[in-house]
């Protein structure tokens, strides 16, 4: 009876880690989907609406940046793979209990988002959180 309790004991703890593992994964991965499908959804003209898409580990991010300089969306490319090339592995660092943000700090960001822009239909963001949460799934945790 003690060793069966014993086996028990040290299957939950294996499971308990196990849980905790997948939940952080989880978090990462939803998180990094939804990073890159917001940003390569977001409107480009001068680069910066895309360049200030910014990464925080138990912090909010400030004040905008233009990765990649262009005009008429020329630089949308560069602008996307930059802001991933930066921010990805910082979500990649995420341990459990942090929490994510992800935020656009330019002062324009809910206006190119209601549809001011001819290049991304409105309601780009939610589009690209959902898009996300789709592709984030992982399998169900087994013993």
């Amino acid at each position: 009876m003690a060793q069966d309790i014993s086996l028990l004991s040290q299957r939950l703890l294996r499971l308990s880690r196990r849980v905790e593992e997948n939940a952080n994964a989880k978090v990462k991965n939803a998180s990094k989907a939804f990073l890159t499908e917001v940003v390569s959804g977001t409107p480009a003209d001068t680069g910066q609406a895309i360049s200030s898409w910014k990464t925080g580990l138990d912090y909010t991010p400030v004040g905008t940046r233009n990765l990649a300089p262009g005009s008429k969306g020329s630089s949308k490319s560069a602008a996307v793979s930059a802001v991933l090339s930066l921010e990805l592995p910082r979500l990649d660092r995420r341990r459990t209990g942090q929490t994510v943000y992800i935020v656009n700090t330019t002062a324009y960001i809910s206006l190119l988002n209601a549809g001011r822009s001819n290049q991304a239909p409105a309601g780009f963001i939610d589009k690209a959180r959902l898009a996300a949460g789709a592709r984030a799934k992982l399998p169900r945790l087994t013993d």
